[in-house]
This record gives C-alpha cells, structure tokens and sequence, in this order.
C-alpha cells in the first residue's frame, strides 16, 4: 500500500515538472547570460565615456569662451581689473558674491576662497553641474598657484 501511494505520489507531482536542462543546455544558458552582462558593462561603458566626453567639451567651451573675454578685456583695457558683477550666467543660478576678503591677501588665494564659497553655494542649491566644474576651476587654480610659488622659491 506504501508503494503504491508513493508511486502515484511521484506520478502526480514530479513527473508535471519541466526537465532539467542538459548539460549542453545549460552551457549554452550560461554563455548567453555572460554575453549579455558583457554587452550591457560595455553599453555602461559608451554611454559613460559619451557623458565624460560632453562635460568636456561643456567645460572647454566655457573655459575658452571666459578666457577669450578676459583676454578680450585686458587687451582694451590693461588697467581695468575683473569686476565680479559682469559675471553672466546663463543657467539662472549664480552665486552670492557678498563675501569680503582681506586686501592683503595674494588674489590668488582670494579666488580661490571665492571659488570654495562659489561650491558651498552650488551645493545647497544642488547645482550639481556648477559643483563640478568650480571643482574643476578650483583644482586649476590650485595647481597653478603651486606652481608659481614653487618657481618663486625656487629663484
């Protein structure tokens, strides 16, 4: 009687299953699925060098475009120093530009303090775009007054 109620048992209920997948088959699944998570990482990949690529050139443009106006605007006027109310922003945001800084201070690290306060700004508005490219400008700044300060004590 055991028996017999294990063997409609298994009649009932394991021989409904699907089979399991061949040894082939199952190669085959695994292969599929490492061809689509390498297609997909590749995917991740275009799409990510394709953004960093656009911010570049984003920031290029921008970086050529303010070179070109200050260059501009010390050729005509050489005694004329870069007044921070002509700053044009065309993305609706700017900074406040109430902070005072010390006179004595070389402009250099004045610039770089207004960029600093320029970034805390941006990132309570999170302005996210503007974070990174006053990064960007800071991190130039940066490297450039080291590398005038190592030259002058160098000399």
């Amino acid at each position: 009687m055991i028996a017999a109620q294990a063997s409609a048992f298994l009649q009932e209920n394991l021989l409904s299953l699907p089979k399991l997948p061949t040894e082939e088959e199952l190669e085959r699944l695994h292969e599929a699925k490492r061809l689509e998570a390498q297609r997909r990482i590749a995917e991740e990949r275009r799409l990510e060098q394709e953004q960093r690529r656009r911010r570049e050139e984003q920031l290029a443009s921008t970086t050529t475009s303010s070179t070109t106006s200050q260059h501009r605007r010390m050729a005509s006027t050489p005694d004329v120093k870069f007044n921070k109310t002509d700053v044009e922003v065309l993305s609706g945001w700017k900074p406040d530009v109430s902070g005072a800084s010390h006179p004595a201070e070389d402009p250099m690290i004045q610039q770089m303090n207004i960029i600093r306060g320029y970034i805390r700004q941006a990132q309570e508005a999170r302005r996210w775009d503007e974070v990174n490219m006053l990064e960007e400008n800071l991190r130039e700044l940066q490297q450039e007054y080291w590398a005038h300060a190592t030259t002058e004590h160098d000399s």
